[in-house]
């Protein structure tokens, strides 16, 4: 799962490292009645501009900081190391070694050749044919220095250069075994409208199912989900903002003939190339010890913003939102006395510090 984590973020901030505006927070709510938050990533960059640094948070219940990825770029800006570090409910601050390291080597040609994730005991190798197209890609687990749990995928391409085909194998009992095989269909644009899944079975491909795509105006509107049956029973919604960034990706499913909401991805930008963290100096704390009454002062015009204070348990004990001002005050004097941790998100990024109530 974690190293499924790298390499999502990995391939999806490549996307959008050099784009203007630039993502800042990515958002995930589930519905209950009403809309629950459930997770965020918040995204910081370089003074180049490159992703750097991605902050996973936990907040349903509450917040909890849960991993932080940091990335070292090579001489073409392209991701060389992606290290992941866990947040420390003892210190309440972030390990200084990482759990869990991502190592990032290319080709001659600037194409990504391999992934080996916590010191080669994962491998995800890209192969690429003489044209310079991604034809096989192998992924494996090393145990005592003997590969195991391969997966290997196959691609094919039609004359447009597009994959129509791609296949997946498993190394099973000393043998591969062949996985589903999935066909993909392009409009006259050349925008992806068809993804149908094929499964293996008594020496025969079988139809399993199929993801639609819908467009409108060229943008991605509508994903279904589409059963062997013909119906669809889930799907993606997508909406843009003026600029044409992603602001929602919303998610339902087909229940009692009529659609429902599921869960959903609520992004958030900013325009800025330049670093987008909120840095330590731009946050004064006063007086810090208190008896519980604190003034914080945010020292750059950034708002709205939210305010969280946790108990090192990691329980919620104080949440404001604020939508004007450069200051705000917090009252914990009802709270016991000890060590709180103030969470400040704002468009730009997130920031912590420590409280203490005497």
């Amino acid at each position: 799962m974690k190293k499924h984590f790298l390499l999502i973020n990995f391939i999806f901030c490549i996307c959008i490292a050099n784009a203007q505006p630039k993502l800042a927070r990515e958002l995930s709510q589930y519905y209950d009645a009403a809309w629950i938050d459930s997770t965020e990533r918040l995204f910081s960059y370089d003074l180049a501009g490159r992703n750097s640094v991605i902050i996973s948070n936990n907040l349903r219940g509450g917040f909890y900081p849960n991993t932080k990825e940091v990335r070292t770029f090579n001489s073409s800006n392209a991701v060389e190391i992606a290290d992941l570090y866990s947040w420390n409910t003892a210190t309440l601050n972030w390990n200084t070694s990482p759990h869990l390291s991502a190592v990032f080597t290319y080709n001659s040609s600037g194409k990504i050749e391999r992934m080996e994730f916590g010191s080669g005991l994962i491998v995800d190798s890209f192969i690429y044919n003489t044209s310079g197209i991604l034809s096989d890609y192998y992924s494996w687990m090393e145990n005592g220095g003997t590969r195991t749990s391969f997966t290997w995928k196959s691609y094919t391409y039609n004359s447009s250069g597009l994959v129509s085909e791609m296949v997946l194998s498993v190394w099973l009992n000393s043998v591969w075994n062949t996985g589903p095989k999935t066909e993909y269909t392009y409009n006259s644009s050349g925008l992806l409208t068809e993804e149908k899944i094929n499964e293996w079975y008594s020496s025969t491909w079988n139809y399993s199912n199929k993801i639609v795509y819908i467009y409108s105006g060229g943008e991605l509107t509508e994903k279904q989900y589409i059963s062997p049956a013909g119906s669809s029973t889930w799907k993606h919604t997508y909406s843009y903002n003026t600029d044409g960034t992603l602001a929602e990706d919303l998610m339902l499913n087909y229940d009692n003939g009529s659609w429902n909401n599921w869960a959903r991805y609520l992004y958030f930008y900013t325009g800025t190339s330049s670093i987008n963290t909120v840095n330590e100096q731009n946050i004064n704390v006063y007086p810090n010890p208190s008896g519980g009454l604190f003034t914080v002062d945010f020292n750059f015009d950034e708002t709205p913003a939210q305010m969280q204070v946790m108990d090192v348990t990691g329980k919620q004990v104080y949440n404001r939102h604020i939508n004007s001002g450069s200051d705000a005050e917090i009252n914990l004097t009802g709270l016991d006395k000890g060590i709180y941790l103030l969470h400040l998100t704002t468009a730009k990024g997130v920031e912590t510090k420590k409280l203490i109530v005497k």
